[in-house]
């Protein structure tokens, strides 16, 4: 028993090695132009365009707009719970909490890291838009995956809490999904 939690620990701890390493890199990096561009990028992923989004698609009665609806209410009545779920259990402090010498270049909306929010929201809403709407595939997708740059970039996030949120995010769809195909 003592034998896997050791290894568990060793496990976590190179993980969180290796995530300092990369956000290191990223953060001694002179991106100014690009740090105010991942700042309006990680702005697009507040949620208030989700809402747009998806009053335009139910206003313009696109094919499927109802069921788009059902499966975005599923989808993030599954994912919402699980963030706030494992934000407090996990409780993984932000990297200017854990690292010296990091800025921060837009205020995080919480105390903790894992998982990030905006990641898994934004490839929630990515994965609903590819289903109801193919031809976006890869414009949604890109733009989730810039949002989840968009919070490394800022040093708001390890990568790890990036690589979480668009899990939680992807699962939450394709279950929504589940329920009202397309």
């Amino acid at each position: 028993m003592d034998w896997g939690l050791t290894a568990a620990t060793s496990f976590l701890d190179k993980v969180h090695g290796l995530d300092v390493a990369i956000l290191t890199k990223f953060s001694r990096r002179p991106w100014w132009m690009l740090r105010r561009l991942a700042a309006f990028v990680s702005h697009s992923g507040d949620g208030h365009l989700y809402g747009i989004i998806t009053l335009v698609i139910f206003l313009t009665q696109a094919a499927g707009s109802t069921k788009f609806l059902l499966a975005g209410l599923i989808a993030f009545s599954i994912e919402l719970p699980v963030y706030f779920f494992l934000k407090k259990k996990v409780g993984r402090p932000r990297p200017k909490d854990t690292m010296v010498g990091v800025n921060v270049w837009i205020v995080p909306s919480d105390q903790f890291s894992f998982p990030s929010g905006h990641t898994a929201a934004a490839f929630l809403m990515a994965t609903l838009l590819a289903a109801f709407f193919p031809s976006l595939t890869t414009w949604v997708f890109s733009w989730a995956v810039m949002i989840g740059l968009s919070r490394l970039l800022l040093t708001v996030h390890f990568p790890t809490d990036i690589l979480a949120g668009a899990l939680l995010g992807l699962l939450a769809a394709n279950l929504g999904l589940s329920f009202t195909s397309p």
